[in-house]
Order: structure tokens, then sequence, then C-alpha cells
């Protein structure tokens, strides 16, 4: 599952990248916050997905913990990312974002009949 996100993350993520060059010129401050933030946003999934499996399945209040202090290095990072540049906060955001407009773009050509891939079906 992690795999199908991931790339069809980093392809709207190239695309972005290349509208943001052509728009606004080599804005690299841009462009690294785009990467770090699909990177940081794949990883954040793949942690909240071990996470709540823990939580759901041991129930004990240790792996809460360390769910909460996920979310908080996160808005730690991001803290850190504005502090640098405000265009790096702004690619980072962009990029976070890229993850959720991967899948509702999923949803949307599979329940168009544009594409047949079966994602999130049967657990994929």
């Amino acid at each position: 599952m992690i795999g199908f996100l991931a790339k069809r993350v980093a392809l709207l993520a190239v695309i972005l990248v290349a509208a943001v060059f052509a728009v606004r010129g080599p804005d690299f401050f841009i462009a690294a916050g785009i990467f770090f933030g699909v990177a940081l946003g794949i990883y954040k999934i793949i942690q909240n997905k071990k996470n709540l499996l823990t939580m759901c399945a041991l129930g004990k209040s240790r792996s809460s913990f360390f769910f909460i202090a996920s979310q908080a290095a996160f808005f730690v990072l991001l803290l850190v990312s504005v502090l640098i540049d405000v265009r790096l906060f702004a690619g980072m955001i962009a990029g976070l974002l890229l993850t959720p407009a991967a899948i509702c773009l999923n949803g949307i050509t599979e329940k168009t009949g544009l594409t047949r891939n079966g994602w999130g079906e049967k657990g994929i």
C-alpha cells in the first residue's frame, strides 16, 4: 500500500516542483521543502499506522505516549522550517498536502472509471 502511494506522491511532487520552477524560477528552498514534506508525510503515515495498530492490539499507554510524541516532533519540525525560511515552510506544507491529494485523486479516478488499480480494497 505504501509503495503505491509513495510512487503517486513522488510523481505529484515532481510535477509541483516543475510548476514552481516554471512560475518562479529555480527556488531551491521551495523544492527542498516539497521533497522534505513528501518524505515526512509518507513517514508519518507509516508511523501512524504502526502506532495505531500497536495501541489497538496492546492497549498500552506507552504506545499512546509515542504516538503523541511523534505528533509533537512533527510540529517541532514545522516550527524549525518556518524559522529557517518561510519558503521552506510553504514547500513543506505543500509536500505534506500531496499525500491526501494523491489519495483523493486516486479515489476520483477509480469512481469515474479512468483507472482500475483496486487500491484500498481488501487491505491493499
